[in-house]
Parts: C-alpha cells; sequence; structure tokens
C-alpha cells in the first residue's frame, strides 16, 4: 500500500512539473493575443485618418485666398455697352456722342412701335439733345419715345410730318415746327410736362387728336 502511495505522489510531482514547464508559454499566448486585439482597436486604419486628417484641417493662408478670388469671379458682372450709332431709315443713320443725337442722311425714318423701340431707345435717358439734318423728310412714330432729358431739337424745313409719339415724355420747353410740316400724329408731344410753348405753321393741315395730351405746362399755342 505505501508503494501505491508512492506512485500516486510522484504521478502527482510529474503532473505539477509538466504544468508548471506549458505555463510561461500560455500566458504568453495569451499577453501576445491581448496586445494584438489592443492594437487593432486602437489603432485607426490609415485611410480613415487621412479623412479625419482633412476634415479636420484648417486652411492655410494661401488657400483662403484663393477662395476669396473665386467668389469675386463668380459674381463679378462685365459692364453694360450700348449701341452709339447705326441706322434708323434705308438711307438714314444715327450717332449718339456726349448726349447729342445726330441723324443725318436722305428720305423718311423709320417708325417704331411699343414692341420694336428705336435703337437709341437703351441709351434715351442719356439724350439731351436731337438734331435732324437737312436730308431727313418724316420723323418716325416713338422715334424719341420717352427721351427723358430731352431739352432742345431742331427739325430742318425739309420735315413733311410727325408721327405718333414721336416726342411722348420728353422734356422739351419750347419746339417751333417748321413750315414743311403738314401733319403731326396721334400724341405726338403727349406727356410732355415742361412744354410751355408751341409754334405750328400754317403748313400743317393735320393734327391728331391728343397731339398734346398731358402737356400741363403749355401756356403758349399757336
Amino acid at each position: 500500500m505505501n508503494t501505491r502511495i508512492g506512485k500516486n505522489l510522484l504521478s502527482l510531482l510529474l503532473v505539477g512539473c509538466l504544468a508548471a514547464s506549458l505555463a510561461p508559454g500560455v500566458l504568453a499566448e495569451e499577453d501576445g493575443t491581448a496586445d494584438m486585439v489592443e492594437a487593432v482597436e486602437t489603432e485607426a486604419p490609415p485611410e480613415a485618418a487621412d479623412a479625419e486628417t482633412e476634415e479636420t484641417a484648417e486652411p492655410t493662408e494661401d488657400a483662403w485666398e484663393e477662395i476669396e478670388i473665386d467668389a469675386e469671379d463668380e459674381v463679378f458682372t462685365a459692364p453694360v455697352s450700348y449701341a452709339t450709332s447705326g441706322t434708323c431709315g434705308d438711307d438714314l443713320s444715327w450717332v449718339l456722342v456726349d448726349g447729342v443725337l445726330t441723324i443725318s442722311g436722305t428720305g423718311a425714318m423709320k417708325n417704331y412701335t411699343f414692341s420694336t423701340l428705336a435703337p437709341w431707345y437703351s441709351s434715351r435717358k442719356s439724350i439731351a439733345t436731337v438734331v435732324i439734318g437737312n436730308g431727313v423728310t418724316t420723323i418716325g412714330e416713338h422715334a424719341f419715345y420717352e427721351c427723358s432729358s430731352l431739352t432742345s431739337i431742331t427739325i430742318p424745313d425739309g420735315v413733311t410730318s410727325i408721327g405718333n409719339s414721336a416726342f411722348s415724355s420728353c422734356s422739351l420747353t419750347s419746339i417751333t415746327i417748321p413750315d414743311g410740316v403738314t401733319s403731326i400724329g396721334q400724341l405726338a408731344f403727349s406727356s410732355c410736362s415742361s412744354l410751355t410753348s408751341i409754334t405750328i405753321p400754317d403748313s400743317v393741315t393735320s393734327i391728331s387728336e391728343h397731339a398734346f395730351y398731358k402737356c400741363s405746362s403749355l401756356t403758349s399755342y399757336c
């Protein structure tokens, strides 16, 4: 029986020695695994790190300057340019220089409408004086419509008619119609609220209705 107990003790000692020899390796493996898991959890993927850097990085001074320049370029608006010369009849031409609109050539001036206005209409507010050459035979409809700064006009003797609304809403103060004119169109001088006097020759045989409509300052009419 003592022999059996001795064998059992010897077996237990052998098992204990074997376990002691294997324990450091097992612990090392467990520690290594833990380190690897911790590294995986704490270390961000390179792509994610780069993305985070891009999102949080503050623009440099050069970058801000470039952004400001781009913003200014986007809202930049080129200055508007209007025509200052052209044609206004088959053989008539016009030119606008320093507020003076000069019409020259021969023949009749083209008639204009509310939908097809005179070619100088875009510059109408800058027109202060109109000079019509001796070869012009008619003043077209709506020719100087809403030329609100127009205060002086020269009409030659060769003109025979003044079209509808030709001078409507202008700032003329007085006007002398030459002897060659025979007809004055409808609303020709309407809403010329600054017009105080107008001279009409005996050659005029037709004055359409409302030719001087709303000429509230007109006191001399002959």
